[in-house]
């Protein structure tokens, strides 16, 4: 998937020739990431919220002072054009010409004009969550930021432009949605740099291996300590791994041969740190998820399949129970290319005619062969495929039952950054099948699967942070956490975190934050924000008092108890809709 991503990062102070502790500046930063947006016409990303949480850890690590806003966020927290202009100020009004200050923005981007009929150049703008496509009046101007907010106030500026750099293309002529930043270099304040993670004309990509754009993978790993250099961490070391990284063939064969994303840096900047780590870099071991090394180097035709794949990972995590249908969707008219593509050695058409032979789609069921295919596609770095053959142990079709193959299987795809491949790993270590029963195991691989982006897991790794199972509480992260679930769109995170507002867990009690997460789980189906919901409106908690609103809800209820597939929990849920239904002295 290729995304639009501006991350700008700026940075205050001199050189100073001694480092003692009066001299060390002040270091803050303000990271803003939108993955869904609120108005049509942006595509939905990946992993820009992600990269914000991953860039913010890595900062608080370095000493930095952080504060992030996000497009899933609530209230002042929520990234909205005002919002950011607002933290961006409050931000530099206390800063001087020592200090550091980072700015991320993460998210698509457009070139537009000020006026439509002007001559010059168009101008770069960061879509926050509230931006009307093609309107630069309701964007977040880049010039804006430099000119107007940072050059009065901060004295060095280091900027990231994490973007794709085509030229958007005109969407009222039924173009695709544009996100880009065109990003020919305009004159910069003094003591100012730009690191574009493209070149002109490029595009900037995010995977679902890495669980984050490549650009921003490049650069945590550099903020975790990859780029350090005797021990410090600077904007030119940074600059440097960055660069240097992206040649790498573990993360080239990412690209096609014919649209490579290569990063470009320009400006210069005097050598300023940004923080210091204990131990050599060579001696640190990153743990952002492991890139495979085994899949060749993409090419035009392996993209589309690439696409093809990440459609398929993407409605198994949207919670879809219908992949045969997406394959008898294609195989019609791909598998011929499928199979050809499959002899030639590609792992993913190797997989997708194992999925074929697996469901007999236009292709005898064959479910030996395929689970041959599907070994020899996860030798070749599917991860999907690891997980079938895990699926197939677990449940013993078409192969003799067997929990620690499975395992094996599903450890395998894991490795190979499968999400949902390490949230069954988890599963099978929450009930001890094939595996020693282990909490702390069932939280390690959850978080795994979460931190790959698979959202239930996102939602789990909440709970096991707030109730302190197999991990020591941590009612902070789990909030963090069921952010990130909700922004995913994890209705039971929604359910949760309304909880959390409405009981005072490890946040200010909030009856009106919780009615607004309990109406937004309701409206998206969930059964206990029906619940919760119409208990709010009965007794007028963070709503006005309704019982029309609660009979509506609770009835609503009755009628979709068939969605939950837990008997224990459909009856649970029936008696409450019920008895409540009597108290309010309605029918059901």
């Amino acid at each position: 998937m290729r995304r639009a991503l501006l991350i700008a990062l700026i940075l205050a102070g001199s050189a100073v020739a001694t480092r003692t502790k009066a001299a060390e500046p002040r270091k803050v930063a303000l990271l803003v990431g939108v993955d869904k947006y609120l108005k049509p016409g942006f595509k939905p990303l990946q992993f820009a919220e992600a990269d914000v949480l991953a860039v913010g850890k890595e900062l608080e690590k370095l000493d930095f002072e952080v504060t992030t806003l996000l497009g899933s966020g609530e209230g002042a927290k929520k990234a909205t054009k005002a919002n950011i202009e607002a933290a961006a100020e409050k931000m530099v009004l206390p800063l001087g010409q020592p200090d550091i200050a980072v700015v991320m923005l993460s998210g698509h981007g457009q070139t537009l004009k000020r006026q439509p009929n002007a001559q010059s150049l168009g101008e770069a703008y960061y879509c926050p969550v509230d931006a009307v496509i093609n309107r630069p009046e309701t964007q977040f101007s880049l010039s804006h930021l430099l000119d107007n907010i940072l050059a009065p106030n901060v004295g060095r500026k280091m900027v990231l432009v994490d973007a794709c750099r085509d030229a958007p293309p005109d969407v009222t002529k039924g173009a695709r949605n544009p996100k880009g930043i065109e990003g020919r270099i305009v004159s910069l304040p003094e003591d100012t740099a730009v690191f574009f993670s493209c070149r002109a004309g490029q595009l900037s990509f995010e995977r679902h291996e890495l669980g984050h754009g490549l650009f921003s993978y490049c650069v945590v790993e550099g903020l975790r300590g990859a780029a350090a250099n005797r021990g410090e961490i600077s904007w030119a070391t940074v600059v440097a791994h960055v660069g240097q990284r992206m040649t790498d063939p573990d993360l080239t064969k990412y690209m096609p041969d014919s649209l490579p994303q290569v990063p470009i840096p320009a400006g210069a900047m005097p050598y300023t740190v940004l923080g210091r780590v204990a131990i050599p870099a060579d001696a640190l071991q990153s743990t952002l998820p492991a890139v495979s090394a085994t899949l060749p180097k993409m090419t035009e035709q392996d993209e589309r399949l690439q696409q093809e794949l990440d459609e398929i990972q993407d409605a198994l995590y949207a919670g879809s129970n219908h992949v045969s249908d997406y394959f008898a969707s294609l195989a019609s008219r791909r598998l011929s290319e499928w199979k050809i593509e499959a002899d030639e050695g590609s792992p993913i058409a190797k997989y997708f005619v194992a999925g074929c032979q697996y469901y007999g789609v236009e292709l005898e069921k064959d479910q030996t062969a395929a689970f041959t295919l599907f070994r020899d596609a996860g030798q070749g770095g599917v991860g999907l495929a690891w997980n079938n053959l895990g699926a197939a142990y677990e449940t013993g079709r078409g192969i003799e039952r067997n929990f620690s193959e499975a395992a094996d299987s599903y450890r395998l795809g894991a490795e190979s950054n499968c999400g949902i491949a390490a949230h069954n790993l988890s599963l099978l270590y929450s009930r001890g099948d094939g595996v020693p029963k282990s909490p702390e195991q069932t939280f390690k691989w959850d978080l795994q699967a979460a931190e790959l982006g698979f959202p239930l897991s996102m939602y789990l790794t909440a709970r096991r942070l707030r109730d302190g199972l197999g991990v020591e509480q941590d009612t902070q992260s789990a909030i963090e956490w069921f952010e990130r679930a909700i922004a995913a769109g994890n209705t039971d995170a929604m359910n949760s975190l309304g909880v959390m507002y409405s009981d005072g867990i490890g946040v200010s009690q909030d009856a009106r934050k919780a009615a607004r997460y309990f109406r937004m789980a309701a409206d998206r189906g969930n059964l206990s924000g029906m619940f919760n919901y119409g208990t709010k409106c009965a007794v007028g908690e963070g709503v006005r008092k309704s019982t029309g609103d609660a009979i509506f809800w609770y009835r609503k209820g009755l009628e979709s108890l068939h969605n939950e597939s837990d008997p224990e929990r459909r009856k649970d849920l029936e008696l409450g809709f019920l008895h409540n239904l009597r108290v309010l002295g309605a029918s059901p």
